[in-house]
Protein backbone atom coordinates (compact mmCIF):
# COMPACT_ATOMS: atom_id res chain seq x y z
CA UNK A 1 0.00 0.00 0.00
CA UNK A 2 2.42 2.48 0.75
CA UNK A 3 4.32 2.19 -2.38
CA UNK A 4 0.74 2.64 -4.15
CA UNK A 5 0.83 5.79 -2.38
CA UNK A 6 3.81 6.98 -3.72
CA UNK A 7 3.17 6.06 -6.75
CA UNK A 8 0.21 7.92 -7.16
CA UNK A 9 1.62 10.97 -5.59
CA UNK A 10 4.30 10.69 -8.42
CA UNK A 11 1.72 10.40 -10.76
CA UNK A 12 -0.02 13.17 -9.81
CA UNK A 13 2.91 15.51 -9.70
CA UNK A 14 3.86 14.20 -13.18
CA UNK A 15 0.32 15.05 -14.60
CA UNK A 16 0.48 18.76 -12.98
CA UNK A 17 4.25 19.44 -14.33
CA UNK A 18 2.79 18.01 -18.15
CA UNK A 19 -0.25 20.07 -17.76
CA UNK A 20 1.75 23.80 -16.25
CA UNK A 21 4.38 22.93 -18.69
CA UNK A 22 2.29 23.56 -22.32
CA UNK A 23 -0.56 25.07 -23.22
CA UNK A 24 -3.31 28.27 -22.37
CA UNK A 25 -3.14 28.01 -18.83
CA UNK A 26 0.64 27.32 -17.99
CA UNK A 27 1.01 30.22 -20.15
CA UNK A 28 -1.59 32.00 -17.99
CA UNK A 29 0.68 31.19 -14.83
CA UNK A 30 3.50 32.48 -16.39
CA UNK A 31 2.10 36.11 -17.48
CA UNK A 32 0.69 36.10 -13.93
CA UNK A 33 3.73 34.85 -12.43
CA UNK A 34 3.71 38.30 -10.60
CA UNK A 35 1.12 41.10 -8.91
CA UNK A 36 2.51 43.56 -11.65
CA UNK A 37 1.39 41.39 -14.57
CA UNK A 38 0.08 42.95 -17.86
CA UNK A 39 -3.36 42.74 -17.95
CA UNK A 40 -3.07 43.29 -22.36
CA UNK A 41 -0.78 40.16 -22.57
CA UNK A 42 -3.30 38.24 -20.38
CA UNK A 43 -6.09 38.98 -23.12
CA UNK A 44 -4.32 38.80 -25.75
CA UNK A 45 -3.41 34.98 -24.45
CA UNK A 46 -7.02 34.25 -23.78
CA UNK A 47 -7.63 35.77 -27.23
CA UNK A 48 -6.19 32.26 -28.29
CA UNK A 49 -8.60 30.11 -26.62
CA UNK A 50 -12.50 31.60 -26.86
CA UNK A 51 -13.56 28.87 -24.44
CA UNK A 52 -11.42 29.65 -21.50
CA UNK A 53 -11.50 32.96 -22.35
CA UNK A 54 -15.49 32.55 -22.37
CA UNK A 55 -15.40 31.22 -19.49
CA UNK A 56 -13.26 33.47 -17.50
CA UNK A 57 -16.18 35.70 -18.25
CA UNK A 58 -18.95 33.51 -17.06
CA UNK A 59 -16.83 33.01 -14.26
CA UNK A 60 -16.46 36.55 -13.49
CA UNK A 61 -19.71 37.32 -13.52
CA UNK A 62 -21.33 34.54 -11.24
CA UNK A 63 -18.81 34.82 -8.55
CA UNK A 64 -18.09 37.67 -5.43
CA UNK A 65 -17.12 40.15 -7.11
CA UNK A 66 -19.40 42.88 -6.60
CA UNK A 67 -20.51 43.53 -9.35
CA UNK A 68 -23.58 46.11 -10.29
CA UNK A 69 -23.01 45.61 -14.46
CA UNK A 70 -22.41 42.26 -16.61
CA UNK A 71 -18.72 42.25 -17.97
CA UNK A 72 -18.40 41.54 -21.35
CA UNK A 73 -14.58 42.66 -22.12
CA UNK A 74 -11.77 40.00 -21.18
CA UNK A 75 -9.62 42.62 -20.64
CA UNK A 76 -11.66 44.07 -17.92
CA UNK A 77 -12.35 40.54 -16.72
CA UNK A 78 -8.89 39.96 -16.07
CA UNK A 79 -8.53 43.33 -14.17
CA UNK A 80 -11.03 42.18 -11.88
CA UNK A 81 -10.35 38.76 -11.44
CA UNK A 82 -6.92 39.78 -9.95
CA UNK A 83 -3.38 37.87 -10.33
CA UNK A 84 -4.45 34.86 -7.71
CA UNK A 85 -8.02 34.70 -8.80
CA UNK A 86 -7.12 34.06 -12.60
CA UNK A 87 -3.98 31.61 -11.33
CA UNK A 88 -7.32 29.26 -9.53
CA UNK A 89 -9.01 29.56 -12.60
CA UNK A 90 -6.57 28.50 -15.02
CA UNK A 91 -5.86 25.46 -12.65
CA UNK A 92 -9.53 24.65 -12.68
CA UNK A 93 -10.21 24.64 -16.02
CA UNK A 94 -7.03 22.82 -17.27
CA UNK A 95 -7.95 19.53 -15.27
CA UNK A 96 -11.44 19.94 -15.38
CA UNK A 97 -11.76 18.12 -19.35
CA UNK A 98 -12.71 15.43 -19.76
CA UNK A 99 -13.30 13.98 -16.40
CA UNK A 100 -16.42 15.79 -16.21
CA UNK A 101 -18.20 13.31 -17.66
CA UNK A 102 -16.94 10.19 -15.55
CA UNK A 103 -18.23 11.69 -12.93
CA UNK A 104 -21.38 12.96 -13.39
CA UNK A 105 -22.34 15.79 -10.76
CA UNK A 106 -19.27 16.30 -9.64
CA UNK A 107 -18.83 20.10 -10.66
CA UNK A 108 -22.11 20.89 -9.90
CA UNK A 109 -21.22 19.98 -6.19
CA UNK A 110 -17.80 21.66 -6.25
CA UNK A 111 -20.12 24.67 -7.39
CA UNK A 112 -21.80 24.23 -4.45
CA UNK A 113 -19.09 24.51 -2.50
CA UNK A 114 -17.53 27.04 -4.20
CA UNK A 115 -21.13 29.50 -4.07
CA UNK A 116 -21.64 28.63 0.11
CA UNK A 117 -17.94 29.35 0.86
CA UNK A 118 -17.74 32.78 -1.01
CA UNK A 119 -20.61 33.66 0.92
CA UNK A 120 -19.54 32.22 3.85
CA UNK A 121 -16.23 33.83 4.12
CA UNK A 122 -17.49 37.31 5.94
CA UNK A 123 -18.60 35.50 8.76
CA UNK A 124 -17.09 36.31 12.15
CA UNK A 125 -17.83 33.12 13.82
CA UNK A 126 -15.65 31.41 11.25
CA UNK A 127 -13.11 33.93 10.35
CA UNK A 128 -12.67 34.98 13.71
CA UNK A 129 -11.73 38.41 12.56
CA UNK A 130 -9.14 37.24 10.38
CA UNK A 131 -9.72 38.55 6.47
CA UNK A 132 -10.98 36.00 3.89
CA UNK A 133 -10.94 37.05 0.52
CA UNK A 134 -14.70 36.03 -1.05
CA UNK A 135 -13.87 35.26 -4.36
CA UNK A 136 -10.59 33.64 -3.52
CA UNK A 137 -12.58 31.01 -1.29
CA UNK A 138 -15.39 31.01 -4.25
CA UNK A 139 -12.43 29.53 -6.17
CA UNK A 140 -10.80 27.71 -3.07
CA UNK A 141 -14.06 25.78 -2.36
CA UNK A 142 -14.50 24.99 -6.44
CA UNK A 143 -11.04 23.39 -6.69
CA UNK A 144 -11.75 21.70 -3.03
CA UNK A 145 -12.55 18.34 -4.94
CA UNK A 146 -9.92 18.55 -7.66
CA UNK A 147 -8.32 15.16 -6.40
CA UNK A 148 -11.56 13.18 -7.42
CA UNK A 149 -10.54 14.36 -10.89
CA UNK A 150 -7.04 13.29 -10.59
CA UNK A 151 -8.05 10.04 -9.91
CA UNK A 152 -10.64 9.65 -12.29
CA UNK A 153 -7.71 10.83 -14.87
CA UNK A 154 -5.16 8.08 -12.47
CA UNK A 155 -7.06 5.15 -12.62
CA UNK A 156 -9.80 5.93 -14.98
CA UNK A 157 -11.07 1.93 -14.72
CA UNK A 158 -12.42 1.73 -11.04
CA UNK A 159 -11.97 5.49 -9.57
CA UNK A 160 -15.60 6.20 -11.14
CA UNK A 161 -16.86 2.56 -9.49
CA UNK A 162 -15.64 4.19 -6.24
CA UNK A 163 -16.67 7.38 -6.30
CA UNK A 164 -20.62 6.37 -7.21
CA UNK A 165 -20.44 3.57 -4.56
CA UNK A 166 -19.71 5.38 -1.46
CA UNK A 167 -21.18 8.59 -0.04
CA UNK A 168 -19.16 11.85 -0.47
CA UNK A 169 -16.91 12.88 2.33
CA UNK A 170 -15.69 10.30 5.30
CA UNK A 171 -16.78 7.05 3.73
CA UNK A 172 -15.11 8.09 0.17
CA UNK A 173 -12.06 9.04 1.58
CA UNK A 174 -12.00 6.20 3.65
CA UNK A 175 -12.39 3.82 0.34
CA UNK A 176 -9.56 5.67 -0.94
CA UNK A 177 -7.38 5.63 1.78
CA UNK A 178 -7.42 1.78 1.59
CA UNK A 179 -8.05 1.29 -2.02
CA UNK A 180 -5.12 3.89 -2.82
CA UNK A 181 -2.94 4.54 0.20
CA UNK A 182 -4.21 8.18 0.32
CA UNK A 183 -7.73 10.41 -0.05
CA UNK A 184 -8.65 12.56 -2.74
CA UNK A 185 -7.92 15.73 -0.02
CA UNK A 186 -4.27 14.85 -0.24
CA UNK A 187 -3.97 14.00 -3.65
CA UNK A 188 -5.59 17.32 -4.32
CA UNK A 189 -3.05 18.99 -2.61
CA UNK A 190 -0.02 17.15 -3.95
CA UNK A 191 -1.41 18.26 -7.45
CA UNK A 192 -1.76 21.59 -6.65
CA UNK A 193 1.30 22.15 -4.75
CA UNK A 194 3.58 21.72 -9.05
CA UNK A 195 0.83 24.53 -9.95
CA UNK A 196 3.19 26.98 -7.81
CA UNK A 197 -0.40 28.10 -5.96
CA UNK A 198 -0.45 29.95 -2.53
CA UNK A 199 0.20 27.66 0.36
CA UNK A 200 -3.39 28.32 1.97
CA UNK A 201 -5.21 27.09 -1.17
CA UNK A 202 -3.36 23.80 -1.14
CA UNK A 203 -3.95 23.67 3.32
CA UNK A 204 -7.29 23.85 2.32
CA UNK A 205 -7.42 21.71 -0.25
CA UNK A 206 -6.11 19.09 1.72
CA UNK A 207 -8.07 19.60 4.51
CA UNK A 208 -11.41 20.39 3.06
CA UNK A 209 -13.63 17.10 4.87
CA UNK A 210 -12.92 17.97 8.50
CA UNK A 211 -14.75 14.59 9.28
CA UNK A 212 -11.57 13.14 7.55
CA UNK A 213 -8.67 15.19 8.57
CA UNK A 214 -5.90 13.15 9.96
CA UNK A 215 -3.96 17.07 10.91
CA UNK A 216 -4.09 18.06 14.93
CA UNK A 217 -3.16 21.57 14.01
CA UNK A 218 -5.97 24.09 13.66
CA UNK A 219 -7.51 24.95 10.78
CA UNK A 220 -6.87 28.55 9.26
CA UNK A 221 -9.55 30.88 9.05
CA UNK A 222 -9.23 30.84 5.16
CA UNK A 223 -9.52 26.63 5.58
CA UNK A 224 -12.21 26.64 8.12
CA UNK A 225 -14.56 28.36 5.61
CA UNK A 226 -13.61 25.41 3.04
CA UNK A 227 -14.34 23.17 5.46
CA UNK A 228 -18.19 25.19 6.73
CA UNK A 229 -18.80 25.27 2.91
CA UNK A 230 -18.00 21.32 2.42
CA UNK A 231 -20.41 20.22 5.09
CA UNK A 232 -23.18 23.03 4.02
CA UNK A 233 -22.57 22.44 0.47
CA UNK A 234 -23.40 18.54 1.68
CA UNK A 235 -26.65 19.74 2.85
CA UNK A 236 -27.91 21.84 0.36
CA UNK A 237 -26.18 19.06 -2.77
CA UNK A 238 -28.66 16.33 -1.42
CA UNK A 239 -31.78 16.52 0.23
CA UNK A 240 -30.56 13.20 3.02
CA UNK A 241 -31.98 14.42 6.17
CA UNK A 242 -28.11 13.25 7.85
CA UNK A 243 -26.36 16.09 6.02
CA UNK A 244 -29.16 18.50 6.08
CA UNK A 245 -29.63 17.69 9.81
CA UNK A 246 -25.44 18.16 9.90
CA UNK A 247 -25.77 21.42 7.74
CA UNK A 248 -28.33 23.15 9.47
CA UNK A 249 -26.15 22.27 13.03
CA UNK A 250 -23.28 23.84 11.61
CA UNK A 251 -25.28 26.89 10.23
CA UNK A 252 -26.86 27.69 13.77
CA UNK A 253 -23.10 28.07 15.09
CA UNK A 254 -21.97 30.22 11.80
CA UNK A 255 -25.36 32.66 12.08
CA UNK A 256 -27.94 31.80 14.11
CA UNK A 257 -29.69 35.24 13.50
CA UNK A 258 -30.25 34.79 9.51
CA UNK A 259 -32.64 32.17 7.83
CA UNK A 260 -30.74 28.98 7.08
CA UNK A 261 -33.62 28.43 4.10
CA UNK A 262 -33.24 31.49 2.22
CA UNK A 263 -29.33 31.58 2.24
CA UNK A 264 -29.68 27.83 0.94
CA UNK A 265 -32.26 29.06 -1.82
CA UNK A 266 -29.31 31.86 -2.48
CA UNK A 267 -27.00 29.24 -3.34
CA UNK A 268 -29.26 27.36 -5.00
CA UNK A 269 -30.42 30.25 -7.52
CA UNK A 270 -26.44 31.03 -8.02
CA UNK A 271 -25.29 27.38 -8.55
CA UNK A 272 -27.95 27.35 -10.91
CA UNK A 273 -26.85 30.34 -12.77
CA UNK A 274 -23.13 29.33 -12.48
CA UNK A 275 -23.82 25.88 -14.12
CA UNK A 276 -23.34 26.60 -17.64
CA UNK A 277 -19.58 27.31 -16.96
CA UNK A 278 -19.16 23.98 -16.92
CA UNK A 279 -21.88 22.93 -19.13
CA UNK A 280 -24.16 21.37 -16.39
CA UNK A 281 -27.29 21.17 -16.62
CA UNK A 282 -29.83 23.34 -14.11
CA UNK A 283 -31.06 20.65 -10.69
CA UNK A 284 -33.97 19.41 -11.13
CA UNK A 285 -37.01 21.30 -9.81
CA UNK A 286 -38.18 18.33 -7.79
CA UNK A 287 -34.63 17.90 -6.32
CA UNK A 288 -34.00 21.48 -5.36
CA UNK A 289 -37.92 21.56 -4.06
CA UNK A 290 -36.84 18.58 -1.80
CA UNK A 291 -33.71 20.64 -0.39
CA UNK A 292 -35.48 23.43 0.64
CA UNK A 293 -38.15 21.50 2.04
CA UNK A 294 -35.70 19.62 4.35
CA UNK A 295 -34.11 22.38 5.67
CA UNK A 296 -37.48 24.22 6.20
CA UNK A 297 -37.89 21.60 8.53
CA UNK A 298 -40.32 19.32 6.61
CA UNK A 299 -40.91 15.45 6.40
CA UNK A 300 -40.57 15.38 2.64
CA UNK A 301 -37.06 14.29 2.32
CA UNK A 302 -36.83 10.22 1.42
CA UNK A 303 -33.84 8.59 3.36
CA UNK A 304 -32.62 8.18 -0.18
CA UNK A 305 -32.24 10.84 -2.48
CA UNK A 306 -32.75 9.76 -5.81
CA UNK A 307 -30.88 12.71 -7.45
CA UNK A 308 -27.70 12.34 -5.50
CA UNK A 309 -27.27 8.29 -4.85
CA UNK A 310 -26.21 7.34 -1.46
CA UNK A 311 -26.35 9.07 1.92
CA UNK A 312 -25.05 9.17 4.98
CA UNK A 313 -26.89 8.82 8.36
CA UNK A 314 -24.00 10.84 10.75
CA UNK A 315 -24.68 14.34 10.78
CA UNK A 316 -22.61 14.11 13.86
CA UNK A 317 -19.57 13.42 11.90
CA UNK A 318 -20.72 16.13 8.87
CA UNK A 319 -20.48 18.53 11.69
CA UNK A 320 -16.76 18.34 12.87
CA UNK A 321 -15.68 22.14 12.08
CA UNK A 322 -13.97 24.42 14.59
CA UNK A 323 -16.32 27.33 14.98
Amino acid sequence: MPRLKIDLEEQARALAEKQASGGIAARLLDLTSTRDYAVRQVADCLAGDPVLASRLLRAVNVSHYGLRHRVGSVERAVAILGQRSLRLLAVSFAVVGKQQARIPGAWRRSLTVATAAGRLADRDRLTRGQPVDTGEAYIAGLLADIGTFVFATLRPEVYPDVIESCVHGEELVAAEREMFGLGHPELGARFLSRWRLPEVIGDAVARHHADSEESADPPAAFTRVIQAADVIGRGIDSADPARVAAAKTLWARIDPDEDATAFVRAVAEEVDAAAALFDEEPADPAHRDRVLEAWSGGDGADETDPARGPTSTRPDALAKVSV
